[in-house]
């Protein structure tokens, strides 16, 4: 069996998490772009910081170009192991697709070349601002709300509940999402980068694929999970692209009737049945009268004679 889902989170925007520490705002996506959120960090107590989650893992999209803007704070974007630290007044951060690249949240001071100051003035109090969008390739797993819903919902489920996420639904998430583990930094440094980084994307888009798509979807394991989607139908769609995933996704909730309508459904009972579902007595025809026996279980036929003359 695959990952069960604990929390239920569809449809929360702004979705929270860590008991408030983050929270995702989901944006209407300017033209071209498959999303658009604003993200706020707060500050956590000081030696509070080991194994919070304060940025994603080194990944990759194979499909989506991602921008990243502050607007209060200070972010590292690390891009084929270099980090740069981006501020309000840097404008906009690219990652073109294919790089391997994160964010990371609590950026350590010796890669702030400004000293910890803005413009002249004190640092913050602590608090993270930043936004983030990609551009929108058109192909069914993308990185978009449905990815980020389910791969925060996985992760809050796995450190709460759990010890760890589980590798292979990190896997089968990531490759719903354009979003892949590269492979170890193993190579020789006289490798050249550009080579290095073809190297370790095409192992690792194959490993997310291999060990997510077809390992788990064989195993029960999916990208998306209701419990923590938005637009549940969107996701199906996307999964039914794929045999493996396919497999894993029912569509019998479609034919679920609505809360309304069942509130408003005539009970059956046993008493009605007896009754033959007359409430009153009624008139069947040509003078005829079924009316209910006082015990309910019987009823009493009174019919005139028929005094027509043949």
């Amino acid at each position: 069996m695959g990952f069960v889902p604990i929390t239920l989170s569809a449809g929360q925007n702004p979705l929270t998490q860590f008991d408030g520490k983050i929270e995702t705002h989901f944006l209407e996506p300017p033209a071209g772009t498959a999303f658009q959120i604003m993200q706020i960090y707060k500050p956590l107590p000081k030696g509070d910081k080991s194994g919070a989650y304060r940025g994603p893992p080194p990944h990759f999209h194979l499909h989506q170009t991602e921008r990243f803007k502050v607007v209060k704070g200070r972010v590292g974007i690390e891009v084929n192991d270099k980090v740069t630290v981006l501020r309000p007044k840097d404008g906009v951060a690219i990652c073109p697709a294919g790089n391997i690249h994160r964010f990371i949240i609590d950026v350590d001071p010796e890669h702030d070349q400004d000293g910890g100051e803005e413009d002249g003035e004190e640092e913050d109090d602590g608090e993270i601002v930043f936004m983030v969008n990609a551009t929108d390739s058109g192909k069914d797993f993308v990185l978009d709300r449905i990815f980020l819903e389910n791969w925060y919902g996985v992760r809050v489920d796995s450190f709460k509940y759990g010890t760890k996420i589980d590798f292979i639904q990190q896997c089968a998430t990531f490759d719903g999402g354009d979003h892949y583990l590269p492979f170890p930094a193993t190579l020789p440094e006289w490798v050249p980068m550009s080579w290095s980084v073809a190297i370790r994307t095409f192992l690792g888009f194959w490993v997310t694929v291999i060990i997510g798509r077809y390992i788990g979807g064989l195993l029960g394991y999916q990208p998306f999970y209701r419990e923590y989607t938005t637009d549940w139908e969107l996701a199906v769609a996307k999964m039914q692209g794929t045999w493996f995933y396919r497999r894993n996704v029912q569509t019998a909730y479609r034919a679920a009737t609505s809360w309304k309508e069942l509130r408003e459904m005539v009970p059956y009972s046993d008493e009605g049945a007896a009754n033959m579902g007359l409430a009153d007595d009624a008139k069947v025809g040509h003078g005829t009268v079924v009316s209910k026996a006082a015990n309910n279980d019987k009823a009493v036929v009174n019919g005139d004679e028929d005094k027509k003359k043949l």
